[in-house]
């Protein structure tokens, strides 16, 4: 008697399950700019697929589909109305890649017309992979915008994630453009560095900071004074023939630091406000100067006190200048590659000196 047999039954392996179940975003433009957006999209962990127009991009959508992105690098291109075509083949959120000089208003078009969200390119091609990880996490698979302020709003919250690891998100409105952000931040700089952040976002027309406080770590105002007296000293090392640091005085009140005398320029009190705003426990920085002066002191004296303030101002650093001939050499160990790029742009702005020679090491790197 034989046995007859039974075809086995064929499983999908996990692979092709995972493969038949991965969601996709559809890149919509030119072939050769949509391969150069996906190149850049490499750690977005989804399929992404491609489609020439709003034709091929109505037969390729699917109901895997959770995004569109469209790519839009040719400056003549009418943007906004490609989004309106795009919008009207699906309900899915669009994204759009605009040239990094489009104007706010051609990008607050672009958000009227239905994006979910803009991004500069090249300017922003670093981070757009982590940006539309992050407001895809956000939104449900169908659904565009509530209107062009409430997509702009996600769009700076989620870069101000990204960008600043802040212990308090700061509090977003958006009207007309204008982005009013209130909370608290620990510092002038990041006070500043959120700002800078903030009017750097595609349709962003204006920034009310007004109520965005700096709320630094509990600090004496004698040790503020201390620290700020040698910010001064570190600066004016360079100071006229003649002249001497009794000319800037400085006071602090509550963490309030204000400067005032004479015998420096413009320059130099951009300088002093970017370095004092470095001081731990700096609320707010007031001056009272009258500027003048040019010159340069010896160049054992300079190095010595621009090295003395970078080890004050920049945390766990070792840092060692020297100057020949007004060009001063960095050595010694930084912390991070922040701190390396900020001590070589300090020193790069200080009169007297022209050229700057970088041997910092970033440790453990």
């Amino acid at each position: 008697m034989s046995r007859t047999s039974t075809p086995a039954r064929r499983t999908p392996s996990r692979q092709s399950d995972q493969r038949t179940d991965k969601r996709s975003i559809l890149l919509v433009g030119p072939d050769q700019d949509t391969e150069l957006i996906e190149r850049h999209l490499a750690e977005l962990h989804v399929e992404k697929r491609r489609a020439r127009d709003q034709e091929s991009a109505a037969i390729a959508i699917d109901g895997k589909t959770i995004a569109m992105v469209a790519v839009c690098l040719d400056r003549s291109s009418k943007i906004a109305e490609k989004v309106r075509r795009l919008a009207r083949i699906s309900d899915r959120p669009i994204y759009v890649v605009v040239p990094d000089d489009a104007s706010p208003a051609r990008v607050r078009s672009v958000y009227a017309a239905g994006a979910a969200g803009v991004v500069d390119w090249p300017r922003e091609a670093l981070i757009m992979a982590r940006f539309l990880a992050q407001m895809l996490s956000l939104r449900l698979a169908h659904g565009r915008a509530e209107g062009p302020d409430t997509a702009l709003r996600r769009a700076v919250r989620s870069r101000l994630r990204l960008l600043h690891q802040l212990r308090e998100q700061p509090r977003l409105n958006v009207r007309g453009g204008v982005v009013s952000v209130s909370g608290n931040v620990p510092s002038l700089p990041a006070k500043q560095a959120v700002e800078a952040s903030i009017l750097e976002v595609p349709g962003v027309t204006g920034i009310d900071a007004e109520n965005l406080y700096v709320v630094p770590e509990p600090t004496t105002d004698r040790t503020i004074l201390q620290a700020c007296r040698r910010v001064l000293r570190g600066t004016l090392a360079n100071a006229p023939p003649g002249s001497s640091d009794a000319k800037l005085s400085c006071k602090v009140d509550r963490g309030c630091l204000t400067i005032s005398g004479t015998g420096i320029d413009r320059a130099e009190i951009d300088h002093i406000r970017e370095l004092a705003a470095n001081v731990r426990g700096v609320r707010d920085i007031r001056f009272e100067i009258t500027s003048s002066g040019e010159g340069g002191p010896p160049d054992r004296r300079l190095a010595t006190r621009l090295q003395s303030m970078l080890r004050d101002l920049l945390a766990e650093t070792r840092i060692r200048v020297a100057i020949y001939l007004r060009t001063a050499v960095l050595s010694g160990e930084v912390r991070d590659l922040r701190s390396k790029q900020t001590a070589v742009r300090w020193v790069e702005r200080t009169r007297g000196i022209e050229r700057v020679v970088d041997k910092l090491v970033v440790r453990n790197s």
